[in-house]
């Protein structure tokens, strides 16, 4: 039975009407006019994490399901037959110089509940569950994706199993993942849609769809998170946001270098 700690993050959820992503260091005063916070882990303290609860913001950890890199504590701990290969290459992200991971490895699952439970000691309201979406990766075959997928599934049920009053928000995986997670989580965030290119307008408009009706049937929360962009008008894509019933948010380049007040 779910108890009170639930029932108070799950109201805060279905009654948000903003929220902050924010991975550098401190702000917490800055954050505190969210209603929820998504944070770095290495940039909080338990101090600053309370300091945002007291205020009445969901405090949500960044966590990293797919992808380390070799600076990581954990990246030791790995062995070869832990990443993710195409082929007889490692499948990497260059942009942000780290390696993805094949999430049917015991030893990374086993790593990354361990990572769980720490955070959830630290006091976090729940995850912001990121690079998840590598499942779809288009350099993966579909057979090799399908067992990702079911691999994916099992340990979001085993956090959820664990951890059953904490939020769990995915970003991304938004062409087929999410199907397969919509009743397992609370929220779904889409990263950086390209709004400005009319080229992906069909695609936008295909996943908006199936965003809104994993809405509609799971009552999950839905979030559009967008770096600043002079190429979008993002007070147009706000009130769009918010006449369909989602959450919106205009973060810093590289969501380091400060917190952008609600538009």
């Amino acid at each position: 039975m779910l108890g009170s700690d639930w029932l108070n993050r799950k109201h805060k959820l279905e009654n948000a009407t903003n929220y902050a992503l924010y991975y550098g260091v401190g702000r917490e005063a800055e954050l505190t006019c969210f209603d929820i916070v998504i944070v770095e882990p290495a940039g909080q303290s338990q101090e600053s994490i309370k300091s945002m609860q007291e205020t009445g913001s969901l405090v949500l950890a960044y966590l990293s399901f797919m992808e380390i890199a070799e600076y990581a504590e954990e990246f030791k701990l790995l062995e070869r037959t832990d990443f993710l290969k195409d082929k007889d290459r490692f499948l990497r992200n260059e942009e942000f110089d780290t390696y993805v991971i094949d999430i049917r490895s015991l030893n990374w699952q086993q790593l990354l509940l361990q990572k769980v439970n720490t955070l959830f000691l630290l006091g976090y309201d729940g995850l912001f569950i990121d690079t998840i979406g590598d499942i779809e990766n288009s350099s993966i075959n579909s057979a090799t994706r399908e067992m990702l997928i079911d691999a994916a599934v099992n340990i979001l049920k085993e956090i959820r199993q664990r951890y059953s009053e904490r939020i769990l928000i995915q970003n991304n995986g938004l062409e087929q993942l999410c199907s397969s997670t919509a009743s397992i989580i609370d929220g779904l965030c889409w990263e950086n849609p390209p709004f400005n290119k009319k080229e992906c307008f069909a695609w936008i408009e295909r996943i908006t769809n199936h965003i809104l009706m994993l809405k509609s049937l799971f009552k999950i929360k839905i979030f559009i998170l967008l770096e600043e962009n002079t190429e979008v008008d993002m007070v147009r894509e706000e009130e769009k946001a918010k006449d369909l019933g989602l959450l919106f948010y205009e973060a810093v380049k590289g969501y380091v270098d400060g917190v952008k007040k609600p538009l």
